[in-house]
């Protein structure tokens, strides 16, 4: 579900930069950008009519979270690395890595984000001289603070899962109790308040 939303994110955008372009349509650019789409939605897909039969699902989930970082490396490749519109998508696959995977996975996806981006940035010809060492040192940076954040909010959301199902099963032991009283007392008092609520 997750994963299908974060791949419509990159179609919608990569149809609004198109749009954007106007009627320039360059099939050099487009054509490997909705190739490298359509693969991604086709693996997606595979991935979702086994979902029920594989064993190991983390760890075919965490693929496809580093084939998106790959997608999304490669969009950014076709239409070219300085100033690209798919490169907030990055962010968006460290929040969701963190949120699926926790801190650890997290850290993962952003090693693995950061080496995809560093050395696409270093083998295009667009981006040279300090400006290259301050687009790495930002976007690393802000890898970095994405996936400190997104970790941060997946220990906060463990945590009140935890403590909702603490509360749930004290609330069915405390009812347990209640019900078990009411119903082995064989007298008992009624209280009226003055207003004549029992």
């Amino acid at each position: 579900g997750i994963r299908t939303a974060f791949l419509v994110c990159i179609l919608l955008v990569s149809i609004v930069y198109q749009v954007r372009l106007g009627n320039f349509l360059n099939v050099e650019i487009w054509l490997p950008v909705y190739g490298v789409l359509l693969t991604n939605f086709l693996l997606n897909s595979i991935y979702l009519f086994f979902f029920d039969r594989l064993t190991h699902q983390t760890y075919w989930n965490a693929v496809l979270f580093g084939l998106d970082t790959l997608a999304v490396t490669l969009l950014i490749y076709f239409t070219g690395t300085s100033q690209s519109l798919f490169l907030f998508l990055y962010l968006v696959n460290l929040i969701l890595g963190g949120l699926v995977f926790g801190k650890d996975g997290g850290w993962l996806l952003t090693i693995w984000t950061s080496i995809c981006f560093s050395a696409l940035l270093m083998l295009s010809p667009d981006v040279s001289g300090q400006s290259l060492y301050f687009s790495l040192s930002v976007n690393n940076l802000a890898f970095v603070a994405v996936t400190f954040l997104s970790g941060r909010l997946s220990d906060q959301l463990n945590l009140i899962g935890t403590r909702l199902h603490e509360t749930h099963s004290d609330l069915l032991a405390l009812q347990n109790l209640n019900e078990l009283i009411v119903n082995n007392i064989t007298e008992g008092i009624v209280v009226v308040s003055r207003t004549g609520f029992v």
